[in-house]
């Protein structure tokens, strides 16, 4: 119980901070890496993100998908890009090869697909490198620069709006 309430208290000072090492936002800049954080409660599927990144033409190596599991069990169509609670320590500190990986990596555009708040997905996303952070309504508006007032399960509808503003974002200025 003390364990946990300390991990809690580590992680939201830990987002705290981070949120004022934001990178700036380059108008103009085409968006060639995109990361996608899901939370699985919501989504435990990897239908409807198959064709984010031929909707956002870009390649599929440049996309790179995580999610958070809240009960530590295997999720077969979830496969190896998954973290839950217990990888992270009682002081915050990450245990998980995954989220080093999916950490230590620059995007252009970072996707928090959860609408829901959840520590631990706020944890990656306020320490994920990224020019641009795209998240749902309903998850911690302080960490994203674009939300979306959409249900998480109308996902058809996310990618059509993401990429109609990510396209006006990316217009060169006049």
């Amino acid at each position: 119980m003390i364990l946990k309430t300390l991990k809690r208290r580590f992680l939201k000072s830990s987002v705290e901070r981070t949120q004022k090492k934001r990178l700036p936002i380059h108008k103009g800049r085409s968006f060639k890496t995109v990361g996608v954080i899901v939370n699985s409660i919501e989504n435990n599927t990897l239908e409807g993100f198959e064709t984010l990144a031929n909707s956002l033409q870009i390649l599929e190596k440049d996309l790179k998908i995580i999610y958070h599991k809240e009960v530590v069990k295997n999720l077969t169509t979830l496969g190896e890009n998954s973290f839950t609670q217990k990888d992270f320590s009682w002081n915050g500190t990450l245990s998980n090869p995954a989220l080093f990986e999916f950490l230590d990596r620059e995007y252009d555009v970072l996707i928090g697909y959860s609408s829901q708040k959840n520590m631990y997905v706020d944890y990656v996303v306020s320490h994920a490198k990224a020019t641009i952070k795209v998240g749902l309504d309903g998850g911690n508006s302080n960490l994203y620069d674009l939300i979306f007032k959409i249900k998480s399960k109308d996902y058809a509808l996310f990618e059509k709006e993401l990429v109609r503003y990510l396209q006006i974002i990316n217009a060169p200025e006049k």
